[in-house]
């Protein structure tokens, strides 16, 4: 069954909420933003964006993201952490 994002639900914008997840994942992999902009084809400059919801990642750039940081696009978009 699909997977949906109910906006009642979301307290943060996705954009905070995805960006404080990549970079609690981030740092729990012990990687810079430099690191994860080379493994992902990006920039540190842009994940540093989007860490801080000033810039927001194509899908493409999501499941890269999530599959560096050995995670998927789900759990850093869902509302809470059940």
């Amino acid at each position: 069954m699909p997977k949906v994002i109910i906006a009642d639900n979301v307290r943060l914008p996705l954009a905070e909420l995805f960006g404080g997840r990549l970079k609690q994942r981030r740092l729990a992999h012990n990687m810079t933003q430099a690191q994860l902009a080379e493994r992902t084809g990006s920039t540190a400059a842009y994940i540093s964006q989007v860490e801080r919801a000033q810039a927001n990642p194509t899908l493409d750039l999501m499941a890269k993201i999530a599959e560096v940081l050995d995670t998927d696009v789900w759990d850093l978009l869902r509302p809470n952490n059940d």
